[in-house]
């Protein structure tokens, strides 16, 4: 999750995105936003796919080992 997580802060902050910005293009709370990216939430599947895909216009996978 660490590694998610620091990927989700990474991405947001390429194009200089805020988290408010994020917050108004996901509908998701920024408080939310705020504690997923210091590990203090945990999220469910479909926010992680909603919050790179709609949020930051990224594609996501997962691939199993």
């Amino acid at each position: 999750m660490f590694i998610i997580i620091e990927m989700l802060k990474q991405v947001r902050k390429e194009p200089n995105m805020t988290q408010d910005s994020l917050q108004r293009k996901t509908g998701r709370n920024k408080s939310y936003i705020l504690k997923i990216e210091n590990g203090k939430e945990n999220m469910q599947l479909s926010t992680l796919f909603r919050l790179f895909e709609v949020g930051l216009n990224r594609k996501i996978g997962l691939t199993s080992l």
